[in-house]
């Protein structure tokens, strides 16, 4: 069975929508398959080094979105001791992407407040809120990461959707960041609705 006609099976509804859904193909064109009147549809964009799915659950609602993200600017307010330390305060935004270096489709801020911090080179962790804003709402994530003093996590992290706007709008799931680089991650959105 070729990759294409696998997803037109899922957009046919051979894998219903409350299923735990993992969809990795590497097509060289985007696809788009769904009966009329489905509630389930799946579209599969051209994916390079990250795959772009975003998979339709119930009443039109997304199950699993994944986009990567591209820091610009980042700032740190120090409030207590030199360096990252107990109550520093991190800003950061950036872009989103469908795919790495693919066209901006959306921007994230993020903030995070530091609440404790190790020895010189060790693990901070960090309270964190993040808005993504993309074309059809913005999801609203929070949680707690670990990371090196003073930089972006380097290994995977999970954290809580805990709500969004427009097509988001009653939100919940998931969300895993995949660090890429310094500056650059994959974000794979699970909802829960």
């Amino acid at each position: 069975m070729s990759r294409i006609s696998s997803a037109l099976l899922v957009g046919a509804g051979a894998v219903t929508a409350s299923a735990a859904l993992t969809v990795a193909f590497a097509l060289g064109a985007a696809t788009s398959a769904a009966p009329a009147g489905s509630d389930q549809s799946i579209v599969l964009a051209e994916a390079a080094a990250t795959p772009v799915v975003s998979i339709q659950g119930d009443q039109g609602h997304p199950a699993r979105l994944r986009v990567v993200t591209t820091r610009t600017e980042r700032q740190v307010l120090e409030l207590g001791d030199e360096g990252i330390s107990f109550g520093s305060l991190s800003f950061a935004e950036g872009e989103i992407r469908s795919k790495r270096r693919g066209e901006v489709i959306g921007r994230y801020v993020f903030r995070g407040l530091a609440l404790d911090s190790l020895e010189p080179g060790g693990l901070e962790d960090r309270d964190i809120t993040v808005e993504y804003t993309l074309p059809d709402g913005i999801i609203l994530v929070s949680g707690v990461v670990s990371a090196p003093g003073g930089l972006p996590p380097s290994t995977p992290q999970d954290q809580v959707i805990v709500g969004g706007t427009g097509r988001y709008a009653g939100a919940g799931g998931s969300v895993r960041y995949v660090p890429i680089d310094d500056n650059e991650q994959r974000v794979i959105f699970t909802f829960a609705w």
